[in-house]
């Protein structure tokens, strides 16, 4: 059984190691390496004469493949390079010691569709990113497993992986505090809204959030304010199957583990007020506030819709 612990695309030390190894396809295709300027992105493809050649490309042309790179524990599965392995609907080739390359392009996009932004060649902030890690991802999920309804038996939670169905312990569903937050800062991704954290803000009406930026507000946002809720769980689970950046579908949505039995939801579920009642000492106290209210039925809603 292989454990995939990730899907991406090649840079360009990867695609010139294992050049060789890689199956000729038609056209030109993404590397995730950024190119000399900001609206410039490498990729692979096609030069004339050339059977195949790396060059850079403006970031938002549509028309170039995007051909995923998969990594798995090599501990795993007993592969060598060269081998050939069928994973979620499609076929993927060993170029390299836990490193599986997608014998063909999935779709063609662009790498970023905002070239002008000051990061566009980045990957970790492109749209390639999401897409790989978002809906290709939960495709290739939904095609290497059958699909059931999320199981309760007390606490212990049946979850989804790349690669199998596994189980955890829930300990609880809530929301990040400041300080969980800036100590897995550097393995949440970002989000297009603003997000409330649990700790409290500058004065008794105000809440710590997140902007779309990434960066913690501490004096906080009104309680009255409509943010986005990104729920965190605590978890206990076999440590070697959840390491930091592994994802699991849980309750019909994607978690990535920040830390050790932690793990944060990719997007966010609804937007809704911190608290909305009259003003009160302890408005921005989490345990009695909406939001703590709403995540709780969240969670029962869910795995009741899950077990129907």
């Amino acid at each position: 059984m292989i454990c995939i612990k990730e899907v991406t695309l090649l840079d360009t030390e990867e695609y010139k190691r294992s050049a060789d190894k890689i199956l000729p396809i038609e056209g030109w295709w993404w590397l995730r390496s950024p190119g000399p300027y900001n609206d410039k992105a490498m990729c692979v493809g096609q030069n004339g004469s050339t059977p195949y050649s790396i060059k850079s490309m403006t970031v938002d042309i549509d028309d170039i493949g995007v051909r995923p790179a998969m990594r798995f524990d090599a501990r795993s599965a007993e592969l060598k390079t060269g081998d050939k392995l069928d994973f979620g609907g499609y076929q993927w080739t060993v170029i390299d010691s836990g490193l599986a390359l997608c014998d063909e392009s999935v779709c063609e996009m662009p790498f970023c569709k905002n070239y002008k932004k000051a990061d566009a060649n980045v990957y970790e902030t492109s749209d390639i990113k999401t897409h790989l890690e978002w809906e290709f991802a939960h495709d290739i999920q939904e095609n290497s497993l059958a699909v059931s309804g999320t199981e309760k038996n007390g606490q212990i939670e049946t979850v989804k992986l790349f690669y199998r169905e596994t189980r955890i312990a829930v300990i609880d569903i809530t929301l990040l505090s400041t300080e969980e937050y800036y100590r897995a800062e550097a393995y949440i991704a970002k989000i297009d809204r603003t997000w409330w954290l649990r700790s409290p803000g500058n004065g008794k009406q105000f809440i710590a959030g997140v902007t779309p930026d990434g960066i913690v507000s501490h004096g906080g946002f009104d309680r009255r304010a409509l943010l986005a809720v990104r729920p965190a769980i605590h978890f206990t689970a076999d440590p070697a199957l959840f390491p930091v950046r592994e994802k699991f579908m849980f309750a019909g949505v994607w978690w990535t583990v920040i830390s050790d039995g932690l793990a944060l939801c990719d997007g966010w579920l609804y937007l809704t007020a911190f608290r909305q009642d009259a003003e009160t000492e302890d408005a921005n106290i989490y345990e009695r506030s909406n939001v703590r209210s709403s995540l709780d039925r969240w969670l029962t809603d869910a795995k009741t819709e899950r077990t129907k």
